[in-house]
């Protein structure tokens, strides 16, 4: 069984609280990530100690139920709590990134790597008066700081946690030209037509 997984995750989440019942906050495309990214042996641990889980997992996401069908059968149940124990740390630490995007946002958002300066973007293309479509939104860093001079800014994003954060600071900074949408870079909640040439 895993022993930690996700130390670097443990590091730059320091501050998150994060438990197996987590898991019940993963969209049904985060789930579909789960296949191949999380050690099999952990997982097949959680989901025969954590019945509720398992069945969430295939409800939410029934692409994977094959996948936790023959995880389950090449991994049999462990009675040994600290077993269990150790295999839902690992699984929820592996996966702490997606956990961190639903449960606690604000501490994503809160990360070095998204200090950067915004007119690295405004120096390529000046955004006044424009339309932004900031796809993959996250936690809203790029639609906020486009929506200070852009005339419409549409964040599109598929975390229901994340759309939710980013009306909140939008809100408490007064922008009322951004606007949130449900979807992904792979489902667009617009219809995109070709351009006609003449």
């Amino acid at each position: 069984m895993g022993k930690g997984g996700g130390l670097a995750l443990r590091k730059l989440f320091a501050g998150a609280d994060l438990c197996i019942e987590d898991l019940y906050l993963l969209e049904p495309f985060q789930i579909e990530y789960l296949p191949g990214w999380l050690p099999e042996r952990d997982l097949a641990c959680v989901l025969w100690a954590h019945p509720p889980i398992d069945r969430f997992l295939r409800v939410r996401c029934p692409s994977v139920s094959q996948f936790l069908d023959t995880t389950k059968a090449h991994h049999p149940p462990s009675s040994d709590r600290t077993a269990v124990a150790q295999a839902e740390e690992a699984v929820v630490w592996t996966i702490a990134d997606l956990i961190v995007y639903n449960k606690c946002p604000e501490l994503y958002d809160s990360l070095e790597f998204h200090n950067w300066d915004f007119t690295e973007v405004t120096s390529i293309t000046p955004l006044d008066g424009k339309v932004v479509v900031d796809v993959g939104a996250g936690s809203g860093r790029v639609a906020l700081e486009a929506a200070e001079t852009a005339d419409i800014v549409y964040a599109v994003e598929p975390v229901v946690r994340l759309r939710r954060f980013i009306r909140e600071k939008a809100a408490h900074k007064g922008l009322c030209n951004v606007h949130v949408l449900t979807a992904s870079a792979t489902t667009s909640p617009c219809r995109m037509e070709s351009p006609t040439w003449s």
